[in-house]
């Protein structure tokens, strides 16, 4: 392409971009950080000024690498020379104030007198730790703002009316050291507020006792979260929750303050996570803290959906043995609970029996800090199945999931009994997770299997620890085992392992995870097509995509099962690569994969999987699986072994009635190889579409 040709493309797709309204492309600047806005000034000159239409300001004092005047003075310029008049979103971090808090108030009232709708404010001094901030006299005032986020102590001038922000819907405090008399009257002068939560980290509060009142009558979200780094029995704070209209609470307190809940016919989800079950095990929770969590239990009765988190479950359980103790959910649906391991399953009899229109059940298991614990557990406080099953096990509950279990014997007992009450039930899913060394495996897949179900239409699902999603958290649709899968490790379906390869791409992150899989997958009694390079080829390449291998030994497994020539051409990355070339170990492995398809009716087997077998096996028939089933085979032949391993294949496949032998050039390897051997660095790009190219560095 000549260079003429170049410019005209240029030139067109210039024209494209100065088509659209400075306005537009403003807009699209404001959803970068304003400091990268501003660096855009520099591509054309017609981009100088671009960025004065953005309408979202994002000023952080980080990125500017502790040059506090320069970041100042930063601030200052965007503000002056900005052409738009509305403000969407105002957002200021900055961790040195020091006595710079007039500029900043300056900063804030300018993005006031520009009808911002959100703000959003953490200012720190390392100079007054734990002092609150003081805004704006008329921070109250302003009219347009519908979201504040406040990320330490502040306070600001309340009109004698009692009535500020007249737009306010969404308002979130951290406070370390709160003023509880100017937050109670903040919240009652926020007419139209909807959406409120507080996080409270008291380490500067001493012993002072906190009162608050939130009496807000269209609040719809409420979300309280309190944190302390010592529990303490003396402490008594309190918080007044007066919100008729409320849909969704949640409550985060280790130190169990007093909580006051007036009647809440609106709410539809609550969350409570009170206490902590170290202070339980510990006995410094007294009856009268126990106490105060029945009290929230009895202000969210008018609940759909409640969760019920590990250390709620064991205060209550110090305190409570009689299901009379408890309030009845008349309108709870979704239920979920921690099971904690000083008093296990103690409460569930009690909450099947208090909720008579449950539907969903979700019940999740957590570890114990040491064996101690579980044997502690174990011995007082197992399952005890009550006398008559519950109303809701026999009329309505239809999905239960099962989280984090240990293969222990109380769990035989729970899991049986679920199935063999719940008449209505439609699906059962479990997750085992045998990551701690105090798994006893007395209840496995198959046993669970042969337990008798109450309900016909009930299907039981399994789902495993080795698959991850990229957030870490089990993926919605993995490798699951149903009554009719062939399967003897009861944990790979093999109907379904062809459908699952994408997930199990992004699935292997750790050791753990990858070295599961290979283990597993030999114990699988019957795949219909298998295409073994497929699975490695989508693990490497989103291994390698994010260049981050977690240890030498996995860089090595996957290094084994990549095309020689790929695997030789990472030596000259750095000196970490050179010696990861196939061992013995790492083809071993790659022979346990073969021998968990032996069952397969037509398997491709890339050069990759065969370059690796052939680096190490001379007599492959001492190792090779017998394939008798086999009735379509398709081989890659590579070019540094060639057809060593195909009188093997054809040996063991006594049925077979095709074949495909597909060669591979050459030509790359010759070529890499001539470069090496001149002494020229190469750094190598190499493509999903198995294309590779190479530069001089």
């Amino acid at each position: 392409m000549d260079t003429g040709t170049l410019k005209v493309m240029r030139k067109e797709e210039e024209d494209v971009i100065s088509k659209l309204p400075e306005k537009v492309l403003g807009h699209i600047l404001s959803h970068l950080p304003t400091i990268e806005a501003v660096q855009t000034s520099v591509l054309a000159t017609k981009w100088r000024y671009l960025w004065t239409h953005i309408d979202n300001l994002d000023f952080d004092a980080d990125d500017f690498l502790g040059d506090r005047n320069f970041f100042m003075d930063f601030v200052d310029r965007v503000l002056r020379l900005r052409h738009t008049n509305d403000i969407e979103k105002f957002s200021l971090r900055f961790y040195d104030l020091k006595s710079d808090l007039r500029r900043v108030n300056d900063w804030i009232r300018y993005a006031m007198s520009c009808n911002v709708k959100e703000i959003e404010l953490l200012l720190l001094s390392s100079d007054e730790e734990g002092i609150p901030v003081r805004l704006p006299d008329n921070f109250s005032s302003c009219d347009s703002l519908v979201a504040l986020n406040l990320g330490n102590d502040f306070v600001f001038d309340i009109p004698p009316t009692n009535k500020c922000f007249p737009s306010l819907k969404v308002l979130h405090v951290d406070v370390t050291s709160p003023d509880d008399e100017f937050l109670n009257k903040l919240l009652c002068s926020c007419p139209v507020l909807e959406d409120f939560s507080i996080c409270g980290d008291f380490q500067y509060g001493g012993d002072y006792d906190y009162a608050f009142k939130i009496s807000i009558p269209t609040l719809k979200k409420l979300k309280i979260k309190l944190i302390y780094d010592d529990f303490k029995d003396e402490l008594d704070n309190e918080f007044i929750i007066e919100t008729p209209k409320l849909e969704y609470l949640s409550i985060q307190d280790p130190s169990i303050a007093f909580f006051v809940i007036d009647e809440i016919p609106s709410l539809i989800e609550a969350h409570v996570g009170i206490g902590h079950t170290n202070y339980v095990r510990d006995n410094l929770i007294s009856e009268y803290r126990a106490l105060r969590v029945m009290e929230v239990l009895k202000g969210v009765r008018n609940a759909k959906s409640l969760t019920l988190r590990e250390n709620t479950i064991a205060t209550l359980s110090s305190a409570f043995n009689d299901a009379d103790d408890f309030p009845t959910f008349l309108h709870l649906m979704h239920l979920q609970l921690g099971i904690d391991y000083c008093f296990g399953w103690k409460l569930l009899p009690h909450f099947l029996k208090i909720s008579p229109i449950l539907k969903s059940l979700v019940l999740e298991k957590e570890y114990p800090m040491d064996e101690e614990d579980e044997i502690e557990r174990e011995a007082n406080f197992g399952w005890i199945s009550p006398r008559f099953a519950p109303y809701c096990l026999s009329q309505h509950l239809k999905e239960i999931k099962m989280k984090n279990l240990w293969g222990s014997e109380d769990e035989v007992d729970v899991v049986k009994y679920l199935l063999e009450n719940s008449k209505v039930l439609e699906k059962m899913c479990i997750k085992f997770d045998p990551g701690k060394e105090i798994v006893k495996e007395e209840l496995d897949e198959n046993m669970i299997i042969k337990f008798p179900r109450s309900s016909e239409k009930c299907k039981i699902e399994f789902f495993h620890h080795f698959l991850r999603s990229p957030s870490g958290k089990s993926p919605k649709e993995g490798l699951l085992l149903e009554e009719g899968s062939s399967c003897s490790h009861g944990s790979l379906c093999a109907n379904l392992l062809s459908i699952c390869f994408p997930l199990i791409s992004h699935g292997f992150k750790t050791e753990e995870n990858f070295f599961s899989f290979i283990h597993i997958l030999p114990k699988s009694l019957m795949l219909s097509s298998v295409t073994s390079s497929k699975f490695f080829y989508l693990v490497c390449d989103e291994e390698r995509r994010r260049r981050c291998y977690p240890t030498e030994k996995v860089l090595g497994h996957i290094l084994s099962y990549l095309p020689t020539i790929e695997t030789v051409q990472t030596s000259v990355l750095s000196s970490k690569w050179r010696d990861n070339l196939v061992s013995e170990y790492r083809a071993l492995r790659v022979m346990e994969v073969l021998n968990g398809v032996r069952n397969a009716k037509s398997p491709t087997l890339w050069e990759n999987t065969i370059a690796t077998l052939s680096s190490v096996f001379n007599d492959a028939d001492d190792y090779f699986p017998a394939f008798l089933h086999l009735l379509h085979l398709q081989l890659g032949i590579d070019y540094c072994f060639g057809w060593k391993l195909l009188p093997h294949f054809l040996k063991n496949s006594p049925i077979l009635k095709s074949l495909v032998l597909e060669k591979v050039s050459c030509h790359i390897l010759a070529k890499w190889l001539t470069w090496c051997i001149s002494g020229i660095n190469i750094i190598w790009f190499c493509y999903s579409s198995g294309i590779s190219h190479g530069r001089k560095g």
